[in-house]
């Protein structure tokens, strides 16, 4: 399970900018033929389901930037979807990607799909503070569900980015003198990809819909 504690801190310094309107997903994922892939008793008109491609590993340097020195960062959170969690099966889940821009360029990082719920207060791109984060973080990604779980993006400065996949149990962990206090986080990295030195980066994050349209993170709600 992971952890429920919350440690304010100060305000994530990845810059915030105001989220476009609702557009169509970049092609980093791709609409299943209805006629092969849905059931065969699925209502006509409902969309078919959205097919990502496996989860990304090693580096991802592909396409090659352009001229830019800023990198924008879009969580792309997809209609959850049932499968076996830790031995349960049917748990909805939600498949995850991470699109890094510059100029007209995109990659894509595709993740394990994630259990909990996105909450305003634990989001860094809506400007909280409400998980403290850890060194070099660049943007991060909070499920919740007991505890605390998903994505978040390391830049060392010297143009090597990481992308990880983070959990955080519930409970007490010993202290280096025995004593409880929370728990550190789990990590375990995703991929890796060079970007421009001194780049700058900005994070928003988008849900998308059954049609593939991703329309903006409501952080009022």
């Amino acid at each position: 399970m992971r952890a429920a504690f919350v440690i304010p801190i100060a305000l994530f310094a990845c810059k915030r900018e105001e989220a476009p309107a609702a557009r169509p997903a970049p092609a980093v994922a791709r609409i299943a033929d209805a006629a092969i892939d849905a059931p065969g008793d699925a209502p006509v008109d409902a969309p078919p389901p959205i097919v990502l491609p496996p989860k990304s590993s090693g580096w991802i340097d592909a396409p090659r930037w352009p001229a830019g020195d800023r990198v924008e960062l879009a969580w792309l959170v997809y209609p959850t979807v049932p499968r076996v969690y830790q031995g349960m099966a049917d748990t909805m889940l939600a498949p995850l990607q991470l699109v890094a821009t510059i100029g007209s360029a995109s990659r894509v990082v595709t993740f394990d799909p994630q259990l909990g719920s996105l909450k305003p207060y634990f989001q860094s791109a809506c400007g909280s503070d409400g998980l403290p984060p850890e060194r070099n973080e660049i943007a991060k990604l909070v499920f919740e569900e007991g505890g605390f779980g998903g994505e978040l993006v390391r830049h060392d400065g010297a143009g090597v980015v990481e992308i990880l996949d983070w959990s955080q149990s519930d409970g007490a962990c010993p202290d280096a003198h025995g004593q409880p206090a929370a728990c550190k986080p789990h990590e375990k990295l995703v991929a890796r990809m060079h970007v421009p030195r001194g780049t700058t980066f900005t994070q928003a994050i988008y849900e998308v819909d059954e049609a593939g349209v991703r329309h903006p993170f409501d952080c009022s709600r």
